[in-house]
């Protein structure tokens, strides 16, 4: 019995350790993948000390004794939280991809755009801000979100977006103006929706020319 329930719960922590691991690698490497790793490190210690500790209430000879049937209670609820875990992870790195993936239809987009699950938000969000084949009413909904900055700067970029966004971030007058305005300029559709500026920047560049 409990060479068997260790097998279970080695088993589960493996794979609770990769499908952690896969969902960090979706981020790239960064400064906080470090972090990241050592975070890995103490939830699988968490979880294989705790997992071991429910092993050890299961007493073989004794298995109707309160102890065990303890014990026995208390590795199926670890098992079931460790498999929601892992359920979690799996589903996070999913909706990370989609939201990136060129071929994700737009049913599936727009199902993301109220995802509610791990790292839900900005991350989620810039994901689908940068997707072409995000539909407009979403890319309407994540413009305007408080403290995101890279959202906004990568709505700018999409060809996709409503023309009253791109629109509404060409008119935006702070600091990040200069940043936005930057990525506005990488939007195929910048001439037509500032023609003006877009006129000004081209007979500016004669004079910029011949100064040099």
């Amino acid at each position: 019995m409990r060479k068997l329930a260790l097998g279970i719960v080695l088993l589960l922590i493996a794979v609770r350790a990769f499908a952690d691991y896969r969902f960090m690698s979706e981020f790239g490497a960064d400064s906080q993948h470090s972090v990241w790793l050592m975070y890995l490190v103490g939830k699988t210690l968490f979880w294989l000390v705790t997992g071991i500790a429910a092993i050890a209430l299961i007493n073989t000879s004794e298995m109707k004794s309160r102890l065990s049937i303890f014990g026995c209670l208390l590795l199926v609820l670890w098992i079931g939280a460790l498999s929601w875990s892992i359920f979690v992870y799996h589903d996070a790195r999913r909706a990370l991809v989609d939201a990136s993936s060129t071929e994700s239809s737009s049913e599936r987009l727009k199902a993301l755009a109220n995802f509610a699950g791990l790292q839900a938000g900005y991350e989620l969000d810039n994901r689908l801000a940068g997707n072409p084949n995000t539909p407009p009413e979403v890319l309407r909904r994540l413009h305007g979100k408080p403290y995101q900055i890279g959202t906004e700067i990568t709505l700018a970029k999409n060809p996709n977006a409503p023309d009253d966004v791109l629109l509404a971030i060409g008119a935006r007058k702070d600091e990040w103006s200069e940043h936005l305005l930057k990525a506005l300029k990488e939007n195929p559709r910048y001439k037509d929706l500032f023609p003006e500026e877009a006129a000004a920047e081209d007979a500016a560049k004669p004079e910029a020319d011949e100064e040099k």
